[in-house]
């Protein structure tokens, strides 16, 4: 319950000095916009009554415009005078209750209709002339007197102290200068009580004719819902029409078409359904159904459907056949469904197939750099040249490097698989670190028929990035390329992106590794980042760098692939990373 007027009325101050002219003109403007305001709202029967009062207001406002062209004609005592007089007559027609307040949220004036819904004791009612209209609980959270929005509310207006007790609309509406002072407020009010009891009256009698219906109207939606859940039309065939009807319910159709129509529907390879239609005295005799594949009958695109027909036949009174009733279900779906089974079916005996051969190649691959330790540090001890015993120890810790990122490949997947890539970016100057992690990159180019080329265009970059994972994906790019790379160049860069010259419109950031190596075949290329792919079983390795490379990409929101023309002319790994904050560790 809220109480509005006896908590939100400001006081009359007698001796303020108003500028009458600007009253008048504020009062006519006002009436104007709540007239149209209320248009809607106001019977009918109440619009006509008061039309000669409109007719009234009119010739008013055209003479306060005649006395404001013709003022140099008199004096400036009675052209006031006149419109202070003309001013009460406009105030306080009945029409809508109005009330101004001045600049402080004090109330001015009120009409007689505010006086007569809000009762109004006397002219100067202390309970409605003691309070700023800015410190009402009904606005105190709503404007101040640095804002002032125009507002437009239903309350349940409860004033104990006069006995009021109504419902009204209410519309508070500021007028500035035109220095943009607020100087007035204006607020009109109309008791909506009555029609509020009609409107509730109206309310219970449709509650009653709604509980008439209920148990219809909750058979059709259960009905409705079935069918649109199961995308399924019921339909019907009249022979006499030659017509085919489409529901969601038993009441209206939603669809009709002629059989002829309904032919153009089925595809070539159903032909001979098409066909039953021109004989359907024929084919509905009986009920049947089918399976066949359609244009688009129950959505809008070019995409063929998997409809499932049912029917039986309608035989009239006299045992003619007049017809058929059944439903059409959408199964297409379903169909889909069962095609991604067979895909994910395969897909999943060709990975039972690849880690087997995965699992069969790692003791080949964690054997060969052990025995290479075991066998080098044996050695060791028993060779006494300096160069000889530094060759070894170079060895060693080549292949203790790679154990090391044969381990941590492993570990990777075992944390793909657990959805638990960890990414933490932090705020980096990635010109800086890009340097750094070339140098460490640049030390696994050892051939000397292998040049390794750094590319960074910017001094300083100012990026939000988890280095240490960028580390790892361009490791993996370098150590792949060094692989199939017997001479020319290793390249690495990055570049930003979002330009009209970049290929890739959005910001972020791309970084590369670009190899003369011995390339990949345009058939093979979207297979690299699968897991345990190794285009070339000869050459040492997991076949898990770039599916975690891959995996780094998707969890940072970013993409990864690879450019290469065919086999001997080289390749180039990218990965791109967005500059906005996708790279959160959720």
């Amino acid at each position: 319950m809220t109480t509005f007027i006896a908590a939100t009325t400001p006081v009359l101050h007698t001796d303020y000095s108003i500028d009458m002219l600007s009253l008048v003109l504020l009062s006519v403007v006002t009436i104007g916009f709540t007239l149209m305001w209320f248009s809607n709202r106001i019977r009918i029967k109440r619009i006509r009554s008061k039309a000669v009062r409109m007719r009234e207001l009119t010739d008013v406002i055209q003479r306060v415009s005649a006395v404001k062209n013709t003022a140099t004609d008199h004096s400036e005592d009675e052209a006031k005078h006149e419109l202070i007089e003309k001013y009460k007559r406009i105030f306080d027609q009945d029409i809508v209750a109005l009330a101004f307040f001045d600049k402080e949220g004090m109330l001015i004036t009120a009409n007689s209709k505010m006086r007569q819904i809000m009762h109004f004791q006397g002219e100067g009612d202390p309970l409605y002339f003691g309070k700023s209209i800015f410190d009402m609980p009904t606005y105190r959270d709503l404007i101040n007197r640095h804002n002032i929005p125009n507002l437009y509310f239903c309350t349940h207006t409860i004033t104990p102290e006069r006995d009021v007790n109504v419902y009204a609309e209410i519309r508070l509406h500021p007028v500035f200068t035109n220095e943009g002072q607020l100087q007035f407020i204006s607020m009109a009010l109309r008791d909506i009580t009555e029609e509020r009891e009609l409107w509730q009256e109206v309310r219970n009698n449709n509650a009653e004719i709604v509980k008439a219906n209920e148990r219809i109207r909750s058979y059709e939606e259960e009905l409705r819902y079935l069918m649109e859940s199961c995308d399924m039309l019921v339909w019907r065939t009249s022979f006499a029409n030659r017509e085919i009807t489409f529901h969601k319910t038993l009441g209206e159709y939603e669809r009709k078409m002629s059989f002829d129509e309904f032919q153009t529907y089925f595809i070539d390879t159903d032909e001979a359904m098409a066909e039953q239609f021109r004989n359907p005295e024929l084919y509905f005799s009986k009920p049947t159904s089918i399976l066949c594949r359609m244009r688009p009958l129950f959505h809008s695109g070019r995409d063929m459907e998997w409809n499932a027909l049912d029917f039986i036949p309608v035989f009239g009174k006299d045992g003619k056949l007049e017809g058929s009733f059944g439903t059409i279900r959408n199964t297409t779906s379903l169909m889909q469904a069962q095609e991604r089974l067979k895909e994910e079916t395969r897909r999943a005996n060709d990975s039972g197939r690849l880690k087997s051969v995965f699992m069969a190649n790692m003791t080949h691959e964690i054997r060969t750099p052990l025995n290479s330790i075991v066998g080098f540090s044996d050695l060791l001890p028993m060779i006494e040249s300096p160069a000889d015993r530094q060759e070894m120890v170079h060895v060693i810790m080549n292949n203790c490097d790679m154990l090391l990122r044969l381990i941590n490949d492993i570990l990777e997947i075992s944390s793909m698989d657990a959805n638990a890539i960890a990414i933490e970016p932090r705020n980096v100057d990635f010109a800086v670190e890009f340097d750094n992690i070339c140098r460490s990159l640049e030390q696994r180019v050892e051939s000397p028929t292998v040049k390794f080329i750094k590319e960074s265009p910017c001094a300083t970059l100012p990026f939000r990035i988890d280095v240490s994972r960028m580390q790892q994906v361009l490791t993996n790019f370098v150590t792949n390329a060094v692989k199939y790379t017997k001479e020319g160049h290793i390249k690495v860069g990055y570049q930003l992106t979002g330009s009209q010259e970049s290929e890739i419109k959005e910001n972020g950031l791309l970084l590369y590794c670009e190899d003369t190596g011995t390339g990949i075949p345009k058939d093979k290329q979207a297979l690299v980042f699968e897991r345990f792919v190794k285009l070339n079983d000869y050459v040492q390795g997991t076949g898990l760098g770039l599916s975690i490379c891959k995996a780094i990409a998707n969890r940072i929101g970013g993409r990864t692939g690879v450019k290469s023309e065919g086999e001997g002319k080289g390749s180039t790994f990218w990965i791109w990373i967005p500059s906005s904050n996708n790279q959160n560790n959720e």
